[in-house]
């Protein structure tokens, strides 16, 4: 009879730490997730605060290099140039750039920091 009981305790501290272990895994993940969604929204921002930037840069830039040249056209002409020969570059090195992103997510997903 008391073996019995002692199994049912056991059986019932088995249960209790798999379900604690359980909802220990639930928030470490859902930790995790949310860090990493709040710094990719951060940066989201960031980069359409950039884009904006270098986007009216460009106008400017191109106006500048149209009123230099005399020609309505040669300055964007110019710039979209640049901007070709920039993304040409990034498709010859993507492995390259992507390589630090990725291993940063990694290592953000697999810290065990809470």
């Amino acid at each position: 009879m008391e073996e019995q009981t002692k199994i049912e305790e056991l059986s019932d501290k088995l249960k209790t730490y798999i379900d604690t272990r359980y909802e220990l895994i639930v928030l470490n993940t859902s930790d995790k997730f949310s860090n990493i969604g709040s710094q990719l929204i951060t940066y989201l921002i960031i980069g359409i605060l950039a884009v904006l930037f270098i986007v009216l840069l460009s106008i400017a830039l191109s106006i500048y290099i149209s009123s230099l040249y005399g020609n309505s056209f040669i300055g964007f002409f110019i710039v979209a140039g640049v901007y070709l020969i920039s993304a040409a570059l990034f498709l010859l090195f993507r492995k390259q750039i992507s390589t630090p992103f990725r291993n940063k997510i990694i290592q953000e997903v697999l810290s065990e920091n809470l």
